[in-house]
């Protein structure tokens, strides 16, 4: 008898580096985890952890908190580190007008430059873009990239059925339990085009967000939506491994 494939459950936007060994390895029968960098060390970090862990499926990059890293030795080194992965994924990269605006012009240049490296080496981009939804929704339309996750989106709705047309993903968070903004944008999800995450771990509004509480995501969606969870689950695996098949 032909054996059934499990439904995992799917962290598109996770900082594994940050997550002791331990942790990690309690995830791997369950999660499907797009493991995200800040800088260059920490793509370095992401990269080995993904070696370890076959479920975890790396992107490297430098946040755009943590732009003044962004020098050219680090930029091209990140190139190199690229092209030896098999499915290229650069993030957490992007913009932000809301936490960092005062180094806005320098996180616009390495915007530039690792959208150059996205169109050139067909890699996903895993998106960072607080109040810069528009900003980075513009340039990834204009740059021809093919494959997008924006993480933890609580842009306008108009700006999100945009880019769900144009076969991008929208990653809902963990905090949309809690976030009424994020959660009320579930009702112009496309679940062909919807991922979950947890940007873990990282702590909102005294919520501490981790991959473990996906599941606690999925009950919320399937609530909201009104559809059954196994549904919600298939959909946003099979979402997931049109990147990763």
């Amino acid at each position: 008898m032909a054996s059934v494939k499990m439904t995992k459950y799917v962290d598109s936007h996770a900082h594994a580096y940050e997550y002791d060994e331990a942790y990690i390895s309690g995830l791997k029968d369950s999660y499907i985890i797009i493991s995200v960098s800040d800088d260059l060390e920490s793509s370095k970090r992401t990269l080995m952890l993904a070696k370890e862990h076959d479920f975890l499926k790396p992107c490297i990059g430098i946040h755009p908190w943590r732009i003044e890293d962004a020098n050219r030795e680090a930029l091209k080194e990140i190139e190199k580190l690229l092209d030896k992965m098999d499915i290229p994924c650069i993030g957490e990269v992007g913009l932000d007008r809301k936490f960092v605006p005062q180094t806005f012009e320098l996180q616009l240049r390495v915007f530039g430059t690792f959208l150059t490296l996205a169109k050139e080496t067909d890699a996903i981009l895993n998106l960072h873009a607080a109040g810069a939804w528009d900003d980075v929704a513009n340039l990834v339309l204009k740059h021809d990239v093919t494959k997008a996750i924006f993480h933890w989106f609580t842009g306008s709705k108009e700006t999100m059925q945009k880019l769900q047309e144009a076969g991008f993903y929208i990653s809902f968070n963990v905090a949309a339990i809690i976030q009424k903004k994020h959660a009320d944008l579930l009702h112009f999800a496309d679940l062909r085009r919807v991922l979950t995450e947890s940007d873990g771990p990282y702590e909102y509004r005294g919520e501490k967000l981790t991959t473990d509480r996906i599941p606690q995501l999925i009950d919320f969606m399937s609530t909201k939506l009104k559809i059954d969870r196994s549904i919600l689950l298939s959909y946003i695996q099979e979402n997931v491994m049109s990147f990763f098949r």
